[in-house]
């Protein structure tokens, strides 16, 4: 089954990229040196990253981040809005890899009229031989049927100081789409969000501040009876 999903930006307070924003390509279409390498006909590796688009910077940037004295910078291009980089100096915890986020790119994602479930999952791009190795994107995954958010681009970085440059054009994430059904084709298509996903958005997001740490079924439930009581 081909299976629509529509994506926009998210529209920002903080810096408005949408003349900027690359379209998300399939991960063989952006890899076309390798196309007539032996191991791209592997049913295996087809299948693997079938329905996988690769997310890409819409920007030059260079940052440096100091987890050890909790100051960071952007280094260019100078004028962005601090905000564009979130430290999460709070959410350092004991962990030896401590995150970081990049409000770039932050697209939604929204079947439309699917008779099924969808699913986003937002994965390293491991077919990128220039990513940077001192970080790597937070993966995860969640029902887009069933709750609607933004894609965050969060990082862990490898030390606790790091300097990190993203080229324009340069892979941030992967973004791959399923279904129960393995063989359904995802097929994605660039619209203006409307104002209604932009409420149900803020609705959803709004959640964790109120009422933390939930599981994603609990959310799923929280958003399905609200939109069955308007009914």
């Amino acid at each position: 089954m081909r299976i629509n999903v529509e994506w926009g930006n998210l529209p920002e307070q903080v810096a408005d990229t949408d003349l900027l924003t690359i379209e998300p390509v399939p991960v063989f279409k952006f890899y076309p040196e390798t196309a007539t390498a032996d191991y791209r006909k592997c049913p295996a590796h087809q299948n693997h990253f079938k329905n996988t688009y690769v997310v890409c910077s819409p920007i030059d940037i260079e940052i440096t981040i100091n987890k050890e004295e909790n100051w960071c910078d952007i280094l260019s291009p100078k004028g962005l809005p601090p905000e564009i980089l979130n430290p999460r100096f709070k959410e350092e915890n004991e962990s030896p890899y401590p995150i970081f986020s990049l409000r770039l790119s932050r697209l939604i994602f929204t079947p439309k009229d699917s008779p099924k479930d969808v699913y986003i999952a937002q994965l390293e791009p491991i077919l990128e031989w220039d990513r940077d190795k001192n970080i790597r994107i937070v993966e995860g995954n969640f029902n887009i049927s069933k709750w609607t958010r933004p894609i965050e681009s969060s990082f862990e970085q490898r030390n606790k100081t790091v300097t990190v440059k993203f080229k324009r054009g340069q892979p941030m994430y992967y973004a791959r789409f399923f279904t129960d059904d393995p063989e359904d084709v995802i097929v994605l298509n660039r619209v203006e969000v409307s104002e209604e996903t932009l409420k149900d958005t803020k609705r959803c997001t709004d959640v964790k501040t109120f009422l933390p740490n939930n599981k994603l079924q609990a959310l799923y439930d929280l958003r399905t009876q609200y939109l069955e009581s308007l009914k």
